[in-house]
């Protein structure tokens, strides 16, 4: 999930060891709830980097992780972000398409 990251044009600021440690252990251990909630860790720490497009990468990736009963509530959390992003992107746009106009 990380390796596809650093999709915003400028410079990236990744989450770190502990986080891709987190990630790697669930993966290797088939633990879906907690690569959910390291996927969401991840992208709150890139939203608080500005980096919206990796946020809602991560995000995006951690929603096609499984459908079992046990994350159906993380997915929720995880469905609600993506819609958050979703709108934070098209404002982001739409202010840096306002900025340019006025120049």
């Amino acid at each position: 999930m990380l390796a596809k990251q650093s999709k915003d044009e400028k410079k990236s600021i990744t989450p770190g060891r502990c986080l891709s440690k987190l990630e790697k252990y669930a993966t290797e251990r088939d633990l879906p709830g907690i690569r959910m909630q390291a996927a969401m860790l991840i992208a709150e720490f890139y939203l608080n980097s500005g980096q919206l497009k990796d946020a809602l990468a991560v995000l995006q990736d951690a929603s096609d992780i499984t459908d079992s009963l046990g994350v159906k509530t993380l997915k929720t959390k995880i469905n609600q972000r993506i819609r958050e992003m979703h709108q934070l992107l098209r404002e982001a746009e739409q202010s840096t398409k306002r900025g340019k106009s006025e120049f």
